[in-house]
């Protein structure tokens, strides 16, 4: 079980997120143009207040403990916070129904006869800080390292049903129950030296309100 605050934004096209790639870049986090993984969530034009995927032989599910709404954040920037808790399970290949329903998914374009997964290809740049909480400091650590105290930072670009758009987000997590104050710290840190001021809150969302939108009736 893993507590998170959040703040994520989507956008059509790479020219939107330029000045946030050029960033990365430095930090040199390049996009190579390879899918480096898909998750297959559960598809419901409804479902904003729960996240349900397969990844990587696991079911995880996120459950949504609390919309902060428009927060106002550094330069001029607006998003959607939230609070989630996330469960993980994993799928063991010994299980029959198991074993059938990764395999349907190893496919691109898989699809249920219910039709109620959708399988979002993703290619992710990730800077993840480790906070010290002691001295206010933050610092760069490995995209495999969880400190106590952290936030990852990613741009992300997505496919879904052969439509490609990107996203831009920040997920902290604490081992103190810090997760929206180290959320902000990142953020006031962050943005500024990116110098993007143009994020709005009517970009953000979360993964599944941006599901239900693309899905919705």
């Amino acid at each position: 079980m893993v507590y998170s605050s959040e703040i994520r934004w989507f956008f059509n096209a790479l020219a939107e997120v330029s000045t946030i790639e050029k960033w990365f870049n430095a930090q040199q986090k390049f996009f190579s143009g390879q899918w480096g993984r898909a998750d297959i969530y559960l598809r419901q034009a409804d479902l904003r207040t729960h996240s349900v995927k397969i990844r990587e032989g696991k079911v995880e599910v996120k459950v949504l403990l609390q919309d902060r709404g428009v927060v106002t954040i550094p330069s001029t920037n607006s998003g959607l916070g939230n609070d989630w808790v996330k469960y993980s399970f994993e799928l063991k290949e010994t299980d029959a129904e198991n074993k059938a329903l990764l395999e349907q998914f190893s496919q691109p374009l898989a699809e249920t006869k219910e039709n109620l997964w959708v399988r979002v290809e993703k290619e992710r740049l990730l800077v993840k800080y480790s906070l010290n909480e002691a001295n206010d400091t933050l610092s760069v650590t490995s995209e495999d390292a969880w400190p106590d105290e952290g936030c990852g930072v990613e741009l992300t670009k997505i496919k879904v049903n052969q439509q490609e758009y990107y996203t831009f987000g920040l997920e902290a997590f604490s081992k103190t129950q810090r997760e929206k104050q180290n959320l902000d710290q990142v953020l006031n840190y962050i943005l500024p030296e990116i110098n993007v001021t143009s994020l709005q809150s009517n970009q953000s969302d979360s993964y599944p309100g941006f599901l239900a939108n693309l899905y919705k009736v």
